[in-house]
């Protein structure tokens, strides 16, 4: 039998996942509701960086939960500690900003974690394609990707200090830990409510997205 609150987190993992479902969903049809010629299947990732990372977030999690003595050699750069933190340098806690998205808690943290960045990353992707051509630039659109990626795991880390410094966190022994690769997919959530229809619709998935949390 699971705990109570072990069941709840479940039900809450699968509603994310129902959510993620969803929004690709409004996806295909935002981006192929102007095109009456053949039809593509459902799951159709044309874009295959974001599919490619969240692999990898998926194998970094096995790697460093089953595997002996790994996240013990590496466990300063990837799990965030307050900044002042005496057991890493400096060094090694400038890059847990970045690092803390390659460690995840749990199966259902890692799975819906890596299920938002290959949805959103698709329509996040296709919109930096879009914007790119129409500005008449030759940029990557997967470089974009990373970018935003990057960009919300590390301003959510920072965020994650400035609470810690407003709490008073311990520095030692029982310093607080923060992992994950939510920021990233929180940029890429608000990425691609803006591809897909603005301000307005960034807001809305927004919304849905403060709900689930």
């Amino acid at each position: 039998m699971f705990a109570p609150f072990r069941i709840l987190y479940f039900s809450l993992s699968l509603l994310s996942m129902t959510f993620c479902l969803s929004f690709y969903n409004a996806l295909y049809k935002s981006v192929h509701m102007n095109q009456t010629s053949q039809k593509e299947p459902f799951f159709n990732f044309t874009e295959p960086l974001p599919a490619y990372l969240a692999g990898a977030l998926i194998l970094l999690f096995v790697l460093f939960r089953y595997v002996p003595g790994v996240l013990q050699t590496v466990g300063t750069l990837v799990l965030l500690r307050p900044f002042g933190f005496q057991g890493a340098s400096d060094a090694e806690q400038v890059f847990s900003l970045l690092g803390h998205s390659l460690m995840h808690g749990g199966w259902s943290h890692v799975l819906m974690n890596a299920g938002f960045i290959a949805i959103l990353g698709v329509a996040t992707v296709k919109g930096a394609r879009l914007l790119s051509v129409s500005r008449g630039r030759r940029r990557s659109p997967n470089l974009a990707f990373l970018t935003i990626f990057a960009f919300g795991v590390v301003v959510g880390g920072l965020a994650q200090w400035f609470w810690w410094s407003l709490t008073s966190a311990p520095l030692g022994v029982a310093a607080p830990a923060a992992l994950g690769a939510s920021g990233g997919a929180s940029a890429l959530l608000a990425s691609a409510g803006w591809a897909m229809g603005g301000r307005h619709k960034m807001i809305q998935f927004a919304f849905g997205w403060m709900l689930i949390n």
